[in-house]
C-alpha cells in the first residue's frame, strides 16, 4: 500500500506530460512554424515525432524487458525533457524538427499506459 501513492503520482506525471505534448504542439505549431519560416516542412513537426516514436517502440519493449520499466521510465522521461528544451531553443525549422525527433524517442515510452499494466512490477 505504501508503494501504490508514489507510482499513481508517476503516472499522473507522464499523463501531464503526454497531454501537455499534444495539447500545446497543436495548438502553437502553427504560429511557430511561421515565426521560423518553415511553413514548409510544417507536417515535419507532427510525423517526426510518430516516426520516431513507432520505430523505436520494439526497442523500448525490449529494454524494459533487459533492464526494467522503472529506470526505463525515467530515461524516456529524461529523453522527452531533453527533446522540449531543444525545441525551446530552436533557432531554425530544422532544429525545431531534430528537436521533435528526439522528443519522439522517449515521448512513447514516457506514456503512463506502459506501467499502468505493470504497475505492481515497479
Amino acid at each position: 500500500m505504501t508503494r501504490r501513492r508514489p507510482v499513481t503520482i508517476g503516472i499522473i506525471f507522464t499523463l501531464f506530460l503526454s497531454g501537455m505534448e499534444i495539447s500545446a504542439v497543436g495548438t502553437a505549431a502553427p504560429r511557430i512554424a511561421a515565426e521560423l519560416g518553415g511553413l514548409g516542412a510544417f507536417s515535419w513537426l507532427f510525423s517526426i515525432y510518430l516516426l520516431t516514436s513507432t520505430l523505436t517502440m520494439p526497442l523500448w519493449g525490449r529494454a524494459a524487458d533487459w533492464l526494467g520499466r522503472k529506470h526505463l521510465l525515467l530515461f524516456a522521461i529524461a529523453l522527452f525533457l531533453f527533446g522540449n528544451i531543444l525545441c525551446a531553443i530552436a533557432p531554425s525549422m530544422s532544429f525545431l524538427i531534430f528537436g521533435r525527433a528526439i522528443k519522439g524517442l522517449g515521448g512513447r515510452w514516457s506514456g503512463s499506459h506502459r506501467i499502468y499494466d505493470h504497475r505492481r512490477s515497479l
